[in-house]
């Protein structure tokens, strides 16, 4: 069985700004989850778990709060998330408060970006993901497989272009983790490196 409940708000205190907030549960009374500790990494029933957090988001549009020509803009959004074991049942590895598998708490997306009259919009962006446990015993340090321990966190840049040459017409170019940082985006069956720097473009026509 599952519960859920979804509650927030949505306001734009003057033309050109918005925020908004929004806090989430959900209850499960017999969540399935991989434990990375056996051989077959078998799934497993780990009782009732909790996810619960904060969802935020704010925006800003320079041409309708002070009338620019360009339209400068930033945007943001942040997620703090609370998942977590709660049976109080006495399973195999389950500690009750201990962290699911694979749920960061702390999300961070933000964008800053220029539109033209012209057509032109061009932004720049940050993400970045706060560390992950990937084992139910909550395992700190790295084994030799490389499958058990933290996930630590990390930070990428981004870039994207894109151009409206006419009506049905864009083109396009997009740029992710333009440091080309070296990070852990799993531990499934090892070590798995996450996206290194990539750039790739091309034209989209609707009809």
């Amino acid at each position: 069985m599952v519960s859920r409940e979804r509650n927030g708000v949505r306001i734009s205190p003057t033309l050109g700004v918005s925020l908004e907030m929004t806090y989430f549960r959900i209850d499960f009374d017999n969540q399935i989850v991989e434990d990375i500790t056996v051989p077959d990494n078998r799934f497993i029933n780990v009782g009732e778990t909790v996810h619960q957090g904060v969802e935020t988001g704010f925006r800003l549009d320079s041409n309708q709060l002070f009338g620019t020509d360009y339209n400068y803009y930033l945007t943001t959004s942040y997620t703090y998330l609370d998942a977590y074991f709660a049976s109080t049942e006495t399973r195999a590895g389950i500690v009750k408060d201990n962290r699911l598998p694979y749920t960061p708490e702390h999300l961070i997306n933000a964008n800053v970006g220029v539109e033209t009259p012209w057509g032109l919009d061009i932004r720049f962006g940050i993400q970045s993901v706060s560390q992950q446990y990937v084992d139910i015993e909550n395992t700190r340090e790295e084994d030799a497989s490389g499958q058990e321990g933290i996930i630590p966190g990390y930070t990428v840049f981004n870039v994207s272009a894109n151009y409206q040459v006419v009506k049905n017409v864009n083109v396009f170019m997009n740029g992710y983790n333009l440091s080309d940082k070296k990070y852990i985006a799993s531990r499934v069956d090892g070590i798995h490196p996450g996206q290194g720097f990539q750039m790739m473009g091309g034209v989209k026509w609707t009809f």
